[in-house]
């Protein structure tokens, strides 16, 4: 049986995330499925869920994603993103924002892109 291989979806396509002002780098990583992408980073901040959420989204749309659906959280915020690239192909992306019970004060954010449709 022959595996299947895993995407990679072109680099301008993920968002190379920059940390929110102030925020206290503490991990992250990143992996893939046969339908998937992602990655997380984990860091200290003063700001809130809200403002965290409001710094990626934004980078999210200066590479073009737009935004499409947010869901209920309970303590952070998830939104849902598309984006249609030069060859036509629809990606879709989450945002995941969640403040962390240890240690107070950190971070949790996740960016998935599926493989286009």
């Amino acid at each position: 049986m022959e595996a299947t291989p895993y995407f990679a979806p072109p680099e301008h396509l993920i968002p190379n995330f920059e940390f929110p002002p102030g925020a206290q780098p503490m991990g992250g990583g990143g992996g893939g499925s046969p339908i998937s992408q992602g990655a997380e980073a984990i860091f200290g901040s003063d700001l809130s869920t809200e403002e965290i959420h409001t710094h990626y989204a934004a980078q999210m749309e200066e590479r073009g994603w737009r935004f499409v659906d947010d869901q209920p959280a309970k303590n952070g915020k998830v939104t849902f993103w598309e984006l249609v690239d030069e060859e036509g192909s629809s990606w879709a992306a989450k945002l995941e924002v969640f403040p962390n019970e240890e240690p107070v004060g950190s971070y949790t954010v996740r960016v998935r892109l599926l493989l286009p449709q």
